[in-house]
């Protein structure tokens, strides 16, 4: 190969610098591409999970109503308010639901004084004539703890007068028994209808009084269950002294029926946040605004999950609090020596 020679291409000459630049700007090219669809992908991504979370938050809001919803409360001085009740009424509403809880719980010691009487007309022994104070009591424990729960959904109100009304008509079979299964099944049902008044009404004291005034009222409600059993004897002993041991219901029936006229004439919905859920459905129907809501609207949980749960707040006092459970064993044994 005489007189051809092979160039030589170094680093530094045009053609290598050229070349370089080509392969440079086409590599440029194609990183920038490259990028450029990352960054676009990063984008989208990122938008599509920021709406994926916007979505999430928003069913959040809409379900826990923090955001989604207006909530209703109460104005300064608003007379719906139970707190801004006038003393008077105040004090009304104390005393017949008292009344209502005494006349419950004299009816749970009343029976004592027709024993006698009872065990002859049905031929049964003074063991059987005790289950009628036996299965009242049973009522009486067990009902707290169904009509408690009713009345965070449906108010305090409904749940006196649909319970007394109740009362008064399981009291008739006791009253008019020709067997001591019909008379026994109506002392365990006017049990379990009475037990409003040990659930329920400590609450309307509370609803009626705040602070420091509320130890009062308290105190003279809380009395009232405690002497029922004490008075009950006392006045069964002065009927069946004269009259036959039915007049004893009959007493009892009257008595019920006009604690029920009570209760529906002079005694409102005290539950505020029943209160506040009326008031809320009514600003919607006048302004037509639907963001308005009562904090209660928003209670997901059904009849049957607040009953079960509150079938077992008593176990996990009773388990959590030594306090409550010492209280509990002497009061059964108060109790237990008062019915024996």
């Amino acid at each position: 190969m005489s007189g051809s020679t092979t160039p030589t291409v170094t680093a530094d000459s045009p053609v290598a610098e050229e070349f370089k630049s080509k392969v440079g700007n086409d590599a440029i090219r194609i990183q920038n591409s490259s990028i450029s669809n990352e960054i676009s992908n990063a984008f989208k991504n990122e938008k599509e999970k920021k709406e994926h979370v916007a979505s999430r938050h928003s069913d959040s809001k809409n379900e826990t109503g923090q955001d989604s919803y207006e909530f209703v409360e109460w104005d300064e001085g608003e007379a719906a308010n139970p707190c801004n009740f006038s003393t008077f009424k105040k004090w009304t509403i104390v005393l017949i639901v008292g009344q209502g809880a005494l006349c419950a719980t004299v009816c749970s010691s009343i029976i004592a004084m027709t024993y006698e009487a009872v065990e002859l007309e049905f031929g049964i022994s003074p063991q059987v004539a005790t289950l009628g104070v036996t299965l009242f009591i049973f009522g009486l424990g067990l009902g707290p703890l169904f009509l408690g729960p009713l009345s965070e959904f449906y108010g305090r109100a409904p749940i006196y007068i649909w319970s007394y009304f109740f009362f008064v008509l399981f009291n008739i079979p006791v009253a008019l028994a020709k067997n001591v299964e019909t008379w026994l099944i109506g002392r365990f049902l006017s049990g379990f209808s009475g037990a409003a008044f040990l659930s329920v009404a400590g609450g309307s004291v509370s609803d009626l009084f705040r602070g420091p005034k509320l130890s009062l009222p308290m105190s003279v409600f809380s009395a009232c269950p405690f002497l029922g059993p004490v008075v009950g004897p006392i006045i069964g002993g002065f009927i069946n002294q004269h009259v036959s041991w039915r007049w004893t219901w009959y007493v009892q029936i009257i008595w019920t029926a006009v604690e029920l006229a009570l209760l529906i004439f002079f005694v409102p919905e005290t539950y505020s946040p029943v209160l506040l859920k009326r008031k809320a459905q009514r600003l919607r129907k006048e302004t037509g605004n639907e963001r308005l809501r009562a904090p209660l609207e928003l209670d997901e949980r059904t009849i049957l999950q607040a009953t079960l749960f509150s079938c077992t707040v008593p176990f996990q006092l009773v388990a959590a609090e030594p306090m409550a459970l010492v209280l509990n064993i002497w009061t059964s044994l108060l109790l237990g020596i008062l019915y024996m």
